[in-house]
């Protein structure tokens, strides 16, 4: 969805995976967003939502769905506990 230009909002989150509020803005401060501390994924706190500058994808071999996917694993040893990482490592597997 970030890759295509989409913003991201909290509350989407939570009904997408239904989980908690707490869930999602963990796994997006410890997990995704260390990954890009470029700055190319940030909160934008004017409209509560999580963003990323265009085409920040453009220069991989992977897809979104995959970059996510390794980038979430590579980090899991930190909490094994996480949501994202869990549905992640069951869709993928």
């Amino acid at each position: 969805m970030l890759s295509k230009g989409q913003e991201l909002s909290t509350p989407s989150l939570v009904e997408r995976f239904d989980v908690t509020k707490k869930i999602i803005q963990t796994d997006f401060k410890e997990y995704l967003l260390p990954l890009f501390s470029d700055g190319k994924i940030f909160y934008d706190y004017s409209s509560k939502t999580y963003k990323a500058k265009n085409n920040f994808l453009t220069k991989t071999l992977f897809s979104a769905d995959e970059l996510a996917v390794i980038a979430i694993l590579k980090n899991k040893s930190k909490d094994k506990s996480s949501h994202l990482v869990k549905s992640l490592q069951i869709s993928y597997l």
